[in-house]
């Protein structure tokens, strides 16, 4: 699907998918905080994510 989506596969998931139960935590803890019940909107969930990669020098 992401291959589908975005044309590749971010090296974040490539590597963890070597782990299926990592890759199990990391999807449920990006879940959680992404779509989980919250005070803070979607919106600003995604701002959070924008700055916080951008801060990082990340490029997804």
């Amino acid at each position: 699907m992401m291959i589908k989506t975005s044309g590749r596969i971010p090296n974040v998931q490539a590597v963890s998918s070597l782990k299926p139960n990592i890759m199990k935590t990391l999807m449920a803890h990006v879940g959680s905080g992404m779509f989980g019940e919250s005070d803070v909107s979607r919106a600003e969930r995604e701002m959070v994510a924008a700055v916080m990669s951008a801060t990082n020098k990340c490029q997804y």
